[in-house]
């Protein structure tokens, strides 16, 4: 567990956007395409990870 130890008023704000920017040449296999993001997305901590307050704890976890 990442307990999260903040004075921040603003943590729970979704203020983070995460963008990502990607030029692609030629045919795609839709198929290919989706298994490439979704590998991706899930490789990644910042689009997997969610905060949760429980028993007076806030910390990160794995979505």
């Amino acid at each position: 567990m990442n307990e999260i130890v903040s004075e921040r008023p603003n943590l729970f704000e979704p203020n983070v956007y995460i963008t990502v920017y990607v030029e692609i040449a030629g045919k795609v296999c839709p198929h290919k395409l989706s298994a490439a993001v979704k590998q991706a997305f899930e490789a990644n901590e910042a689009t997997m990870s969610k905060i949760v307050l429980e028993n007076g704890l806030v910390y990160l976890t794995r979505a």
